[in-house]
């Protein structure tokens, strides 16, 4: 079942993004849509997709409409994350904040690129990826983007975690 967070976390969510430093906020990469950051809120460690958002004006037409495109692309990426709701390997989302930020579980661990060669017990790792794989068809769903190896995340318990269902 898809949870909402409580309003006062969403608020607090928010709060840290405008400000985007504090004690609470980790910046951890930037993508063609936006930024990452890991966020630790009342026992919520969560990730937090931020779009790249500019203000509609006249001198940069261009910026403006790639915004509206990458938030058009998280919004698509929350509603597959609804989807896959309840599927081991999938992290849980938790929707979006009023900026249109995806919101979804912390997942400790890393890409299967930067581990790919020290993997422990792959034939069991293969056999769980293969699993999620499954059960995310069977939702209906394709990845379309898995040969790219930083979308599968290997988490410190060696289990994979499908990512980024922004294509």
């Amino acid at each position: 079942m898809w949870i909402k967070l409580p309003e006062n976390i969403l608020k607090e969510i928010n709060d840290a993004l405008l400000s985007e430093e504090g004690k609470n906020i980790k910046f951890l990469s930037r993508g063609y849509q936006g930024a990452t950051y890991r966020i630790n809120l009342d026992n919520h460690t969560l990730l937090i997709k931020k779009t790249n958002v500019s203000n509609p004006s006249l001198f940069s037409p261009l910026r403006w409409l790639r915004s509206l495109i990458d938030q058009k692309f998280i919004r698509h990426e929350n509603t597959i994350y609804q989807l896959l709701d309840g599927i081991k390997g999938i992290p849980k989302c938790y929707g979006l904040t009023e900026n249109s930020d995806l919101i979804l579980e912390f997942i400790e661990g890393d890409s299967f690129r930067n581990v790919e060669q020290t993997l422990d017990n792959r034939d069991q790792f293969f056999k769980d990826l293969l699993e999620v794989i499954l059960c995310m068809h069977k939702a209906g769903i394709s990845h379309g983007d898995l040969k790219r190896k930083d979308n599968i995340l290997v988490s410190d318990s060696n289990q994979p975690y499908l990512i980024d269902f922004g294509t």
